[in-house]
């Protein structure tokens, strides 16, 4: 199996500037696991990805909220 055979042609891309819930609802709305982020200029400078954990709760820095207040 080659890169060809599993690829996607039509690709879905954001800006920097787009709202994450945006992003969130082309990756549901396309069904994609990620998105590529391209500048003004479409040079790719990074990626976003629904799978990505959060860095804070693999490190332990996470903000806990008071049972009272979480819902």
């Amino acid at each position: 199996m080659r890169a060809v055979d599993v690829m996607v042609r039509d690709v879905v891309t954001v800006h920097p500037e787009t709202d994450v819930g945006d992003a969130i609802k082309l990756l549901a709305e396309h069904d994609v696991s990620a998105l590529p982020v391209l500048d003004d200029t479409a040079n790719l400078v990074g990626m976003l990805s629904r799978s990505r954990p959060d860095p804070s709760v693999e490190i332990g820095t996470e903000k806990r909220r008071p049972w009272c207040r979480r819902r």
